[in-house]
């Protein structure tokens, strides 16, 4: 009985020095948090960070087919995603001019709480003459979130790709035979590999042997 009494006796000082050796906390110096508010409801928010909130195009680059008619361009943001954010952008001329290749376009772009992408189309404008691949450029501009915000990737040039393929243009044989009795001599032109888009060609008379004006006339269009 006394050895009995003399265990519970260690045991009960063992836990006590265990329970004056551990350092205590508080509950505030556990939690760590960042509260800012709401621009749209006004309420205090909880987030895990104070920013800043990154927000640029998913590439510096878009292409399109001519007729496809429009080009989808994509923005992200990265960072805190538990406040809203807007973000302007623009269209800008380069070689591809605005009612001529694509339609002119600005907007706002209005990201929600936890949504960290939107996507918006340009409408491309296709024509029936050849152009070219021509380029123009979309920009991201003013920004409004209540943390700061960084753009990166602030403009995305975007490429029509002229899919009207206006073919090869020449005449149909190398040489043209003719007897000087026949007053004239009738040429044929051909259009070759393509021939989607609208073309034109001008023509002229060039001296070989034969002199213009003593042996031919010569004409030009």
């Amino acid at each position: 009985l006394v050895a009995e009494d003399h265990a519970d006796l260690l045991h009960q000082t063992k836990v006590a020095v265990e329970s004056q050796n551990r350092p205590e906390t508080s509950k505030e110096s556990e939690v760590s948090s960042v509260k800012f508010q709401d621009v749209d409801s006004g309420d205090d928010v909880k987030d895990v960070g104070k920013g800043p909130v990154f927000i640029g195009f998913s590439a510096s680059r878009y292409a399109c087919l001519e007729s496809e008619g429009k080009v989808t361009l994509t923005v992200n943001r990265v960072g805190p995603l538990h406040t809203s954010l807007e973000v302007d952008f623009e269209t800008r001329d380069h070689t591809a001019k605005a009612g001529m290749k694509y339609v002119e376009q600005s907007g706002t772009l209005r990201f929600g709480k936890m949504e960290a992408s939107k996507t918006f189309t340009v409408s491309i404008v296709d024509n029936n003459t050849y152009d070219g691949d021509l380029d123009f450029y979309v920009v991201l501009t003013n920004t409004n979130c209540v943390l700061p915000v960084k753009v990166t990737n602030a403009q995305a040039t975007i490429t029509i790709v002229d899919d009207d393929d206006p073919g090869i243009v020449a005449f149909n044989q190398d040489t043209y035979f003719c007897r000087e009795s026949d007053k004239e001599v009738t040429l044929k032109v051909k259009r070759t590999k393509g021939c989607s888009a609208l073309v034109s060609c001008k023509y002229n008379c060039e001296d070989g042997t034969a002199k213009n004006g003593h042996d031919y006339h010569g004409v030009e269009g």
